[in-house]
């Protein structure tokens, strides 16, 4: 998975859902989608770094909304850009 840390805010620690150990840190990303005309990015994206086994991963929840975000995306911005929603 290609992401890029967007910040090192408060990290929350969970077990690993790929080896099983504790100490994965859940994380922010901002990432492009597309290409050319067509790319967009979306920044907060929250994702999953194990320091154990290395492994950087987007759970079930955050790829659902991902690809709501993608469908639902309109054309206001060159590239648009979007801000994952954040649970208050």
């Amino acid at each position: 998975m290609n992401v890029r840390p967007s910040g090192r805010a408060k990290r929350k620690t969970v077990n690993c859902d790929v080896c099983g150990k504790e100490g994965a840190h859940e994380r922010t990303a901002t990432r492009a989608f597309g290409r050319g005309a067509d790319m967009f990015v979306i920044e907060g994206i929250p994702y999953v770094q194990c320091p154990h086994c290395s492994e950087r991963y987007f759970n079930a929840e955050t790829l659902l909304e991902l690809e709501n975000i993608k469908a639902s995306l309109t054309r206001k911005r060159t590239p648009p850009f979007v801000v994952f929603p954040t649970k208050s």
